[in-house]
């Protein structure tokens, strides 16, 4: 519809199409007075370089209208309904994201994606497929409180994904855009299925670290008392439920907490004689037993910033947790 829209009746464009929605860190404006035009550039990159935001509504009008403009022309003859947010980073920008695809009756990008494209996450999550948003209109999870999108499915992978990701120097920076994980998945296929018979326990292992985070920092010795855990930037006071054992929580830890920590446990993954990835030894024990130090290190980094999300983003401190898991 798209495309017969633009090569038939391009006129009548923006009246047929809701256009594009971009969650953006930066926004350039420059007025050009030769031919009474406006400039805009965009930057999809935080301070550290790591890609950010993106399309938050319209990814399917952006892939086509990439396809429809001619690299030598400058403009189009195409107008387009263009809004853009800036200045939100991390999960706040994932939410607004979420929000404004709810809003347009799209609930995520990945609706205009081919249905069978997740099939080999589908089968490899095994019993936990029915709890996850693919995109694709079937029945939806048994609780949608507790609902999660394939997106994060995919992140959860490439924080473990060790061989896109051997060494401490070099670390996934999944607390981000989760829209990044899908472009990686897109591009690594072969390096996230190698993952993909250990599916079932990353899930576990990530309800089992949001589940003892609360535990870990009551026995990390921080000098803060451990009444004041819900005090804490990044810890949100209300009930959660884990949206795969769907146990209750009375709070919920944010993504930018987890998911450093998450990442650096990839350094317990061994090649089995399949090629495939396997645990050395069980990744929950292991947690229980350096959840603490582990949970000492990111909150004690934090505790300078005091922003989960700034913190999330510095690699030194991605790097100090996968060297503590390196040594394990």
């Amino acid at each position: 519809m798209i495309r017969r829209t633009l090569k038939d009746d391009p006129g009548n464009f923006l009246h047929r199409n809701r256009g594009l929605v971009l969650v953006v860190p930066k926004v350039k404006f420059k007025e050009k007075l030769q031919d009474s035009s406006i400039e805009i550039t965009l930057s999809f990159e935080d301070e550290n370089g790591d890609v950010v935001g993106g399309v938050a509504d319209g990814a399917q009008t952006y892939e086509v209208l990439k396809g429809f403009m001619d690299p030598k022309k400058k403009r189009s003859e195409v107008c387009v309904k263009v809004q853009i947010i800036e200045g939100v980073l991390g999960e706040d920008a994932e939410n607004i994201a979420e929000s404004v695809r709810a809003n347009a009756q799209a609930q995520d990008y990945t609706m205009e994606i081919p249905k069978d494209e997740f099939s080999p996450v589908k089968e490899a999550l095994g019993r936990y497929a029915k709890y996850v948003e693919f995109g694709d209109r079937e029945e939806p999870p048994d609780s949608p409180d507790a609902a999660t999108s394939v997106l994060e499915v995919l992140a959860l992978m490439t924080a473990l994904d060790k061989e896109g990701y051997p060494d401490s120097r070099k670390n996934p920076h999944v607390s981000q855009a989760r829209s990044a994980c899908y472009r990686r998945w897109q591009k690594s296929r072969k390096s996230y299925e190698r993952l993909y018979p250990l599916l079932p326990s990353i899930i576990e292992l990530h309800e089992h670290l949001h589940k003892n985070f609360r535990t870990y920092y009551n026995a990390s010795q921080l000098e803060r008392a451990a009444s004041g855990f819900l005090e804490l930037q990044g810890i949100r006071n209300r009930e959660y439920i884990l949206p795969f054992s769907k146990e209750k929580m009375d709070h919920e830890v944010s993504r930018a907490y987890l998911m450093p920590i998450l990442a650096s446990l990839r350094f317990l993954l061994v090649v089995d004689k399949d090629g495939k990835w396997k645990w050395k030894t069980d990744p929950k024990a292991i947690l229980d037993e350096h959840g603490p130090e582990l949970v000492f290190m990111l909150l004690d980094y934090n505790k300078e910033k005091n922003d989960p999300q700034a913190s999330a983003r510095d690699k030194f401190l991605w790097t100090c947790l996968a060297l503590r898991m390196q040594a394990a």
